[in-house]
């Protein structure tokens, strides 16, 4: 991957736009806040198209009442009523970086198993190389909506695999057909097969669903930021939503990272992803679906900068769990509000395996920080 491009779009006139709203938002911060009722504002339409459709009641940016988008965010605090209604009075202007490349904060370590002792192969420790990892993505935010979005843009090279055992294709007795294998990170297990990736067609895949499977994973739980020195504390509506995103990119245009898409997948990782997650028996040579499909949420993740809470079998952990002798410190107490060594519910660590696996706010902190530099403005993350 490329190097981090400069900022887009944040000019002269922008950055001193944010600047500016820090100023301004302390400034406010010390003043008596008017809190008396308001009328219930109707729903207003919004953009092209939008006839029948209504503005809903999203976190806002700027006013203590709903106001229509144009109102919201854009430009100086307005005279006349709608001024005596911005009690937060924060005009953040638009803001983007592309390629930006978060550190995940790993470092290499010695493979450790689950009493803290170092993994052998051939009377050897195995040293896993993670030093120097990052995510990727976009960063954006939008004053017209007051979201703060970060998109991964992955090329996507559609693939299945075969399976030869000593020479010989397994093929489907029914069909005739060669049989799908899932991809698996961990490699057949047995030297006399070998598993040979081929393309398949790009109607073999439905992208815009997958798509819309992680994206909904991703931001199941509509995370959102507020200054910490809101002066309306808990009521505070000068919010900016988080929003993560997903573009697969199949033809050309510009892209982060590239990963080979297989129909199924026993064991994914940031660059092999699959459709479905499976279990394979090696034996039978038959696939079952996974209860759960949210291992593929969890390898998205990564491109996010966010480390495994696993260390056992591999797991690129937080490098503040690795002590001097570069192996897993199991007896260290776990970062509060931080990553995990270990977890069995959170999206990085077992729980990809749940219905509904955890992300802590504190997956939200990359963005955040970013966002923080940009605005010269202390954010809390809440849901």
């Amino acid at each position: 991957m490329g190097a981090a491009s400069s900022i887009v779009g944040a000019t002269a006139s922008g950055a001193g736009g944010a600047a500016l709203a820090a100023q301004t938002f302390e400034s406010a911060s010390s003043q008596p806040i008017s809190t008396r009722t308001l009328p219930a504002q109707p729903a207003v339409s919004v953009g092209p198209g939008s006839a029948g459709s209504t503005l809903s009641r999203e976190p806002q940016l700027g006013h203590s009442a709903p106001v229509p988008v144009s109102d919201e965010l854009e430009g100086l605090p307005k005279s006349g009523p709608a001024a005596s209604i911005a009690p937060c009075n924060l005009h953040v202007p638009p803001l983007k970086q592309l390629e930006y490349r978060p550190d995940m904060g790993l470092v290499d370590y010695y493979q450790t198993d689950a009493n803290g002792r170092a993994v052998l192969e051939d009377q050897h420790p195995i040293l896993l190389r993670f030093s120097g990892s990052t995510g990727m993505y976009d960063i954006e935010y939008t004053p017209a909506t007051a979201t703060l979005t970060a998109t991964v843009r992955l090329r996507v090279v559609l693939v299945d695999q075969h399976e030869y055992t000593n020479g010989r294709l397994l093929v489907d007795r029914k069909t005739g057909k060669p049989v799908s294998i899932p991809y698996d990170g961990d490699g057949p297990g047995d030297d006399e097969v070998v598993w040979q990736k081929v393309e398949r067609p790009a109607s073999s895949a439905d992208l815009a669903g997958f798509k819309r499977r992680i994206e909904n994973g991703l931001n199941r739980n509509h995370y959102y930021m507020q200054p910490k020195k809101c002066p309306l504390g808990k009521n505070c509506t000068c919010k900016v939503k988080l929003k993560q995103e997903i573009e697969f990119v199949t033809t050309t245009g510009r892209f982060h990272s590239t990963i080979s898409l297989y129909p199924m997948e026993a064991r994914a990782n940031s660059e092999n992803w699959g459709e479905v997650q499976v279990t394979w028996d090696p034996v039978k040579k038959k696939a079952t679906r996974e209860a759960t499909q949210n291992a593929i949420i969890h390898e998205a993740g990564h491109h996010y900068g966010w480390p495994d809470e696993y260390f056992e079998n591999q797991g690129a952990v937080y490098g503040a769990y690795i002590n001097a002798q570069k192996l897993v410190d199991v007896a260290m107490p776990q970062l509060q509000d931080n990553w995990q060594r270990t977890s069995s519910t959170n999206l990085m660590g077992e729980g990809m395996f749940l219905p509904n696996p955890e992300i802590p706010k504190y997956y939200m902190y990359g963005f955040r920080d970013w966002f923080q530099k940009k605005t010269n403005i202390e954010w809390e993350v809440l849901k």
